[in-house]
Parts: C-alpha cells; structure tokens; sequence
C-alpha cells in the first residue's frame, strides 16, 4: 500500500473517533432514563428533617361510680348553679372531684347522697367525712386539708350541687297569701324575703310576735322574731330554712 493511501485512511478513521466522542459528550448533558433527580428543598421544609411528634392522648380520670376504673374518662356534671356559700343539707345530692397541684382532676365520686348521719362514705382513703351544715367552701376546704395530710401536694376540691333536699317551707297566719313556698337553690330566703313573697302582712297582723317553728337535732323548736325591729335595723333578719314553718298571728285590739 503507498504511503499516500495509508495517511488518507488515517486521517479518515480520526475523524470518526473525533465525532464519537462529541456524539458521546453530548448525550452525558441529559440524565439517562429512568434517573430520579431530587428537588432541591424548599424553605419551608429546610433544616425540618424530624417527623411530627404523635397525637397526645386525653388524661384518663378515675370514675369512682364505675367501679375506680383509671382507663374510663369521664365528663365531671354540671350541677345546680349555687353560691359557694350554699349550706349542704342530709339527702343532698352531690359530686365532688379531687384535682391535683396541677389542677387535674384524680378522681371523681358523682352524684352521692348525703346519708342520713350527714356524711361522706364514699371518697377514698379518707373515710366518712361529715358534711352536713357546712357550706359548699367550708366543705371543700375540709376534703381538701384531709388529702393534703398524706396522698396530694397542695391539692384542691370541686363541690357541686346535683340534687338539694327538699327546700320547702309554710306560712301561716296573717299574710296576704299563706301556703307553701320553696327556697331557690341559687339564693337565701330570709324571714322577711318570706313574708314579702307571700303577699306581706295584712293590717290585722301581730308584726312583733312571728314565730318559726323548727326541728333542730330532732327537737321541735319555736323561735320568735320582731319583725318590727327587724325593719328597723335593730335584729337581725334571720334565715328560713327547708321545712320551717312561719306563722304570723293575728294582732289582738
């Protein structure tokens, strides 16, 4: 082969090489198929590669009248809507919760009767608690100071009032409207709030000799008011409470 012919076939075959390589090159500019490119993080999600803490599950309060069972939650009543000077009586209907120092409630005992001793028997731990003539705040003041000896830190009590006892009371005698009224679960009747619901006194009326009749650790009592110097300012109007009996007698001429 002459010298002539062989520079001509190599300089044909560099040729060649040369555009496979630029052929080449330029495939290496796309991603080959089938490759996933990752996007770039956007700000929202930069620098957060943690995942979201789980749900936090709602505290289990013990429902003492489900038999203490801790993995019942309960919904605490609403009750009556009564000032915390409210005087609990035997036959009223409670519930009282026992909340923690960090005002969670550790158990619940719903909708107790108070017993015919005026007491407690159902709070754990505790024993019978008499509760009978205290208020709703003197009450829980009590229960409180009892868990605060040896079961919680700087515990706190919730009283409420599902059910009262009878509030009932009669008036007799010389008013405008005698019969039976009841006393407002919410409010304080006095004798003179008592007199004025039931029409006031007639003009033949004994102002200064009303009396209450009352049962007092089983006793009957009469107790007798002048409701002349209560007006006046000069005694004091005293409370009626469920079951008295007021009688306003006819005033002699």
């Amino acid at each position: 082969m002459s010298r002539s012919i062989l520079i001509l076939m190599m300089a044909i075959a560099g040729c060649f090489c040369a555009g496979a390589t630029v052929q080449a090159q330029g495939n290496f500019s796309q991603p080959p198929p089938g490759f996933n490119s990752f996007p770039s993080p956007s700000k929202e999600t930069e620098g957060n590669t943690s995942p979201p803490p789980p749900p936090v599950a709602p505290r289990a309060v013990p429902d003492l009248n489900a038999g203490g069972s801790t993995n019942k939650a309960v919904v605490l009543p609403q009750g009556i809507n009564v000032s915390e000077d409210y005087v609990i009586s035997r036959a009223d209907v409670i519930s009282v919760s026992v909340l923690n120092s960090y005002s969670e409630v550790e158990f619940a005992v719903r909708g107790v009767r108070i017993n015919n001793r005026g007491t407690l028997t159902t709070l754990p731990f505790v024993g019978e608690v008499k509760v009978d003539g205290l208020s709703i705040l003197q009450a829980q003041k009590k229960i409180a100071d009892l868990y605060s000896k040896d079961y919680f830190v700087n515990p706190s009590v919730q009283i409420t009032l599902e059910a009262p006892t009878t509030t009932d009371f009669v008036i007799t005698g010389q008013v405008g409207r005698a019969g039976t009224f009841q006393i407002p679960p919410d409010a304080e009747m006095t004798l003179i709030k008592a007199i004025s619901n039931a029409g006031w006194f007639t003009r033949i009326a004994n102002e200064g000799s009303v009396t209450i009749a009352r049962k007092v650790n089983g006793q009957n009592q009469i107790l007798k008011f002048n409701c002349k110097e209560i007006l006046k300012g000069k005694a004091n109007d005293p409370k009626v409470l469920p079951g008295d009996i007021i009688n306003v007698p006819e005033r002699w001429f």
